[in-house]
């Protein structure tokens, strides 16, 4: 639908002659509109030695596959949540096990997983955090605005509303208030 695949992700070790040491190379492969985008970077490249435009380059790259991993890890908690028997996940729900298999607190596990469930419900809001033009956080803002909708709205209304938060809160000048403006 929107040209957007899940992105690939992985490292590979790469031996260096020279310093008979051994560096972690990350890889991470999109693909926007059908054109592969591949992304690299390598610990080896101290950040000391980074100039400005590559720091500012690197930390907003960065900030963006971070975004792009959220929004996947999401959808992979709501296909476990789905998917996954109680049994062979060891615990009652997916927070717990999330929790237990990573560095997460309980609150951030439970907070994913009831991004996951409510994304479900909401294509239109999953569409524009997987595609990474929208944040989890504004995301969670207009799932709980669009699950519990003030009682007197019409559902056309509801749409609405939701279309508006959505528009306010994609691209770099989304921010909470515009978001909350879109409500009101």
């Amino acid at each position: 639908g929107n040209g957007l695949r899940a992105p690939t992700t992985g490292y590979r070790q790469v031996q260096i002659c020279e310093s008979f040491c051994t560096a972690i190379v990350f890889d991470c492969t999109m693909v926007v509109n059908r054109i592969p985008v591949r992304y690299t970077w390598s610990m080896t490249t101290e950040i000391w030695q980074l100039s400005e435009s590559e720091l500012l380059a690197d930390a907003a790259a960065v900030s963006h596959q971070i975004q792009l991993l959220e929004a996947r890890r999401i959808a992979l908690v709501g296909e476990i949540d789905t998917r996954v028997s109680r049994e062979k996940l060891g615990f009652p729900g997916p927070a717990g096990w999330l929790t237990s298999t990573t560095l997460l607190s309980p609150a951030k596990a439970t907070k994913i997983v009831a991004l996951a469930r409510g994304l479900k419900n909401f294509p239109d809001i999953a569409d524009a955090v997987n595609t990474g033009v929208m944040t989890i956080d504004h995301a969670a803002l207009i799932l709980a605005f669009a699950e519990t909708p003030p009682k007197n709205l019409p559902e056309e209304g509801r749409d609405m509303a939701r279309t508006a938060m959505i528009a306010a809160a994609t691209g770099p000048e989304a921010r909470t208030g515009r978001i909350r403006a879109a409500i009101t």
